[in-house]
């Protein structure tokens, strides 16, 4: 019997790829893409995932006829944006749960005002309203690297990713001038020339003018490669600013250094030390001990108490009501 929920990825959302896709694995779901950029990368990273790749304005039309209920990390106004007519054509109003892409201090949770279903890390993801049906999923990303580690450590050696590396990984240039990487990409690709160095751009940075010029300049990039969980396992410390992949690191319990930018710190920033770029690689060598337990605490409260996936599977179909 066909499944009656599948995932939906709309666009060339690769950031979002790497939540939807192993989501959708873990329930064995099918994910429905709309570009065949996504797909590629969809089959190549993500192995046990069923996905589909569906013209976008044949998309909606196609998913409404052949499910019921939709993951999604569009809120639920975009949504409707793009299934309305199919929707109104077929008679058939889906129903849909938003599934967050990251823990981000950047977060501006309003829109969820009117989702159904909000799948939720844990205890510090809080939003919406009491007639709000919200579902703990546990940081299932990292669930679903361990059930396929073999694979990806395999894909890494064959890209000749070293075993234990720092990793820059950056947020985008949003409107709030969030990411630090036009200002320090270029003075940490010179004073971290020594060590084992990868930098990985937000996707949304990694077509602009000046992102295609540095890579021209340096190996040390590493676009298109959605999974975010391989790469943490071998870093061995993490540069970032207001990525929400400090979050995902501190499974690892392992040194966090965030530059200093225009943006207030964030409580993730406490898990580290703030510095300038010029200032590594010399604080690269000092402890950070001391943040052993308060990061244990802050992931816990993040992503709450890992119970195992089958129990968060029958509470995810339970939850869902595909009659009402």
């Amino acid at each position: 019997m066909p499944p009656n929920s599948a995932g939906y990825l709309h666009g060339n959302l690769e950031h979002h790829l790497d939540h939807l896709a192993p989501f959708c694995s873990l329930m064995n779901w099918p994910l429905i893409v709309t570009e065949s950029e996504m797909f590629e990368l969809a089959k190549l990273y993500y192995p046990e995932l069923e996905v589909r790749l569906h013209h976008p304005l044949q998309a909606p039309f196609e998913v409404t006829d052949q499910f019921n209920f939709i993951v999604t990390t569009l809120p639920r106004a975009l949504f409707d944006d793009i299934f309305c007519i199919a929707e109104l054509t077929l008679g058939k109003r889906l129903k849909t749960g938003w599934l967050p892409h990251g823990h981000s201090d950047k977060e501006n949770l309003e829109p969820l005002a009117k989702e159904e279903t909000l799948f939720v890390y844990g205890p510090n993801f809080i939003c919406g309203t009491s007639s709000q049906t919200l579902v703990p999923i546990g940081n299932f990303r990292a669930v679903y690297f361990q059930k396929h580690r073999h694979f990806y450590s395999t894909l890494l050696d064959s890209l000749n990713i070293k075993q234990s590396f720092i990793l820059y990984a950056p947020t985008w240039n949003d409107a709030r001038n969030s990411s630090s990487l036009e200002n320090a990409a270029d003075i940490l690709i010179q004073n971290l020339s020594d060590f084992p160095f990868l930098i990985k751009p937000h996707p949304n940075e990694t077509q602009t003018p000046r992102s295609i010029q540095r890579k021209l300049s340096s190996t040390c990039w590493l676009d298109n490669f959605p999974p975010i969980y391989p790469l943490l396992e071998r870093t061995s410390h993490l540069i970032g600013d207001f990525s929400s992949i400090g979050y995902d690191f501190l499974h690892f319990n392992r040194p966090m250094f965030f530059l200093k930018g225009q943006n207030k710190a964030a409580p993730l920033h406490k898990m580290g030390k703030t510095v300038n770029a010029t200032d590594l690689p010399a604080e690269l060598h000092l402890p950070q001990h001391n943040l052993h337990a308060a990061r244990e605490a802050l992931y816990h409260a993040t992503f709450g108490k890992q119970v195992p996936w089958e129990t968060i599977a029958k509470q995810i179909l339970d939850s869902i009501n595909y009659d009402s």
